[in-house]
């Protein structure tokens, strides 16, 4: 089984902690294994400047989905394939609230002006998911 690892921002590490951050969107990545439901993802933080600091791991969760998606202005879509059907068409993901809180914000113009100024928009990216209760992880750089 793999773990996966992330880095995550300090504005989401109590949130990720308390449960109220469950998901996370990802660019996709090249040279990164595509997380799959079932595999554990640990989030970590870096105690001062990046890559000149230990990394304080925040958590480790067992991840319930993964999805291509897309942020654009108007919704965070993903690709949905019918049977019979020759096209692929996209699909809303989960209602504005549901999103937007899952991701760790406060309202749906947080998230999509975090996405516009960090990536630009539309956004394409993995959304991955985990289940909020914390796995047994000793940590050897705990989090005061």
């Amino acid at each position: 089984m793999r773990t996966h690892r992330k880095a995550l921002q300090d504005r989401f590490v109590d949130a990720v902690r308390a449960g109220d951050k469950i998901t996370t969107i990802r660019p996709l990545s090249m040279r990164n294994a595509i997380p799959e439901a079932g595999e554990l993802i640990r989030f970590y933080r870096w105690t001062g400047r990046p890559y000149r600091s230990k990394q304080a791991v925040v958590g480790c969760f067992r991840i319930t989905k993964c999805m291509p998606v897309v942020v654009s202005r108007a919704c965070i879509s993903t690709p949905v394939q019918r049977p019979g059907w020759k096209e692929t068409m996209m699909a809303t993901v989960g209602r504005f609230e549901d999103v937007y809180r899952d991701e760790g914000f406060q309202s749906w113009n947080d998230l999509i002006e975090w996405f516009r100024k960090h990536h630009g928009l539309p956004f394409t990216g993995m959304m991955i998911g985990w289940d909020p209760a914390r796995l047994d992880n000793p940590d050897p750089f705990p989090i005061p």
